[in-house]
C-alpha cells in the first residue's frame, strides 16, 4: 500500500490521537497546574499512603484470586467453566452490589470498608482467572498429561508438570491484566470503600476533581504516579506476550462450550428480569430510568462505530500502537485531560464516546487484529490469483471465517460501554446520565434498592448484547 493511501486510512486514528495529546498537554500546562504544587503533593505522605493502600490491597486480592481460581479449576476439572466467560466481564458495580447485599444479610456491622472492596475484587478476579486459565489448559490438550501418567507420574506431579507449568506464561499475563483492572477500579471502590482514607489511586484522582473543591495539581500528581505504575505493568505484560483470555470470544469455544456460555447468559437474563420485576414496586418511578436507558443505547452504538473506525484505521495504516494507547493510562486521567481541554466546548456525549473508544479499542485490537492477520494468508493469495480484487477476496474468502469473532467483540464493546461510569460522571452536567452513572449516583445517596434496579437493567442490556453477539456469530 502506498504512502498516500496509508496516510488517508490513518486520518481517523491520527485525529483521535491528536485530540488526546492536545488534551493532555492542555491539562499539564493549564493555569490550575503548578509544578511547585505538583511537587508538594508528590512529597505528601497522604499521597504515598494512598499508593501503598492501593498496591497492598491489589496484590493481596491478586494472590487470593489466583489461589481460589486454581481451587475452582481443580474441583470442577473444567466442567462448567465456560459460563464464567460472561461473569468475568461484569462491571465492578455488579460485584459491589452483590457483596453489599451479602454483608447486609449476614448482619455485618459496616459493609463499607476496604475489606469489602477486597472481597469484591477477589470474587471478580477468581472468575476472570478461571475463564482464562481454563482456556489455556484446554489449548494444551490431554496428550501431554496422558504421557506423563504413562511414564509413572502421579496425579499431583502430572498436574504441576502439565496444567500448571504449561500455562505459566498465560497465568502471568492474566495476573498482570487483572492487576491492571484492580489499579484502575473506580465504581466498586466508590460504592464499597466508605470514603477517605479508604481511597485507591483512581478514586483519589476523581475526588481531587470534584466540583467546588478541585485541586488539579493534586490530580496530576496522583495521575503521574499511577501512570508510572501502569506503564511498568504494561511493559511487563508485553514481555510476557499477549494473554489469551479473549480467544473464546474471538474464535469461539467448541460447540459444548458455546452452549454452556449461551446457557450462562440466558440464566443472567432471566435473573435480571426477575430482579426487575421484584424491585419494580419498590422503585418510586421506573420511568426515571427510561432516559438513562436511551442515552446508554445511543452511547453504545456511537462507541461501536467509533471503535470500529479507529481500530481499523490503526490496523490498515500500520500504526497499531494507536489502538492500544488507552491501556497505557488511567481511564480517569484520560477523562480528566480531555475534560480540561474540551469539557465546556464539545458536547459531553461526544467527549464520553471518544474516551470510551480509547478505553475499548485495546479489547477490539487484541481480539480482532490476529484474525485480520490470518486473513492475509494463502486463501487471500489464492483468491487474488484467480482474479478477485483485494477487497472482493477479503469479503468472499476471509470475512465468513472471521465474522463470528468480530460480531462477538462488538457485542463485548457494547456491554463494556453500557457499564462504564467514570468518564460519564466527570463530564455529566446533570443532563447526561447513562444507566451506570444514574445507578452510581443512587448508590452515593444510599438508595440501594433503586440503585439495584438500575444495575439489573444495565446487566440485562449487557447480557442481551453478548447473547446477540453469540447468536449472530
Amino acid at each position: 500500500m502506498g504512502i498516500a493511501k496509508r496516510f488517508l486510512f490513518a486520518i481517523p486514528a491520527l485525529a483521535l490521537l491528536a485530540y488526546v495529546v492536545t488534551g493532555v498537554m492542555s491539562l499539564v500546562f493549564s493555569e490550575g497546574v503548578r509544578l511547585q504544587r505538583v511537587g508538594e503533593h508528590l512529597a505528601d505522605p497522604e499521597l504515598w499512603y494512598t499508593v501503598g493502600l492501593t498496591l497492598k490491597v491489589s496484590f493481596l486480592a491478586l494472590f487470593l484470586s489466583w489461589v481460589f481460581a486454581w481451587l475452582v479449576l481443580v474441583v470442577l476439572k473444567g466442567r462448567g467453566i465456560a459460563v464464567f466467560r460472561f461473569f468475568s466481564v461484569l462491571p465492578g458495580m455488579a460485584y459491589a452490589l452483590f457483596v453489599l447485599l451479602v454483608l447486609r444479610a449476614v448482619g455485618a456491622e459496616s459493609p463499607y470498608s476496604m475489606g469489602s472492596v477486597l472481597i469484591a475484587w477477589v470474587l471478580a478476579g477468581t472468575l476472570y482467572l478461571c475463564s482464562g486459565i481454563s482456556e489455556g489448559i484446554r489449548d494444551l490438550g490431554p496428550r501431554g498429561k496422558e504421557a506423563l501418567r504413562t511414564l509413572g507420574a502421579g496425579p499431583v506431579r502430572a498436574f504441576f508438570h502439565h496444567e500448571f507449568s504449561g500455562t505459566r506464561p498465560l497465568q502471568g499475563a492474566l495476573l498482570l491484566q487483572q492487576l491492571w483492572f484492580f489499579l484502575t477500579s473506580f465504581s466498586l471502590v466508590m460504592i464499597l470503600g466508605g470514603g477517605p482514607p479508604s481511597e485507591t489511586l483512581e478514586v483519589a484522582i476523581y475526588s481531587a476533581m470534584r466540583l467546588g473543591q478541585s485541586d488539579v495539581s493534586k490530580a496530576v500528581a496522583l495521575s503521574l504516579v499511577q501512570a508510572l505504575i501502569l506503564i511498568l505493568l504494561r511493559f511487563s505484560l508485553n514481555r510476557l506476550g499477549s494473554a489469551k483470555p479473549a480467544r473464546g470470544i474471538s474464535e469461539g469455544f467448541g460447540e459444548s462450550g458455546k452452549k454452556r456460555s449461551s446457557l450462562g447468559i440466558s440464566v443472567v437474563i432471566l435473573f435480571c428480569l426477575g430482579g426487575l420485576v421484584f424491585l419494580g414496586p419498590k422503585v418510586g418511578d421506573a420511568r426515571a430510568y427510561l432516559r438513562p436507558l436511551f442515552v446508554t443505547l445511543a452511547l453504545g452504538a456511537s462507541v461501536l462505530g467509533a471503535t470500529l473506525l479507529f481500530s481499523i484505521s490503526s490496523y490498515v495504516s500500520g500504526i497499531r500502537f494507536a489502538s492500544v494507547i488507552g491501556s497505557w493510562c488511567s481511564p480517569l486521567f484520560l477523562s480528566l485531560a480531555l475534560w480540561s481541554f474540551s469539557g465546556f466546548l464539545i458536547s459531553p456525549f461526544v467527549n464520553v464516546a471518544l474516551i470510551q473508544t480509547l478505553f475499548f479499542a485495546p479489547w477490539f485490537s487484541q481480539i480482532v487484529f490476529p484474525l485480520l492477520d490470518r486473513a492475509q494468508r494463502s486463501e487471500m493469495e489464492a483468491a487474488r490469483v484467480l482474479g478477485a480484487g483485494r477487497i472482493r477476496a477479503f469479503f468472499e474468502v476471509e470475512w465468513p471465517r472471521i465474522r463470528g469473532g468480530v460480531i462477538r467483540v462488538l457485542g463485548l464493546v457494547f456491554a463494556l460501554s453500557a457499564t462504564e461510569v467514570s468518564s460519564v460522571l466527570l463530564f455529566s452536567r446533570g443532563d447526561f446520565d447513562t444507566l451506570a452513572s444514574h445507578s452510581q449516583n443512587l448508590f452515593s445517596r444510599f438508595r440501594i434498592e433503586e440503585a439495584a434496579f438500575g444495575v439489573m437493567a444495565m446487566l440485562l442490556l449487557s447480557a442481551v448484547s453478548l447473547g446477540l453477539g453469540e447468536r449472530r456469530a
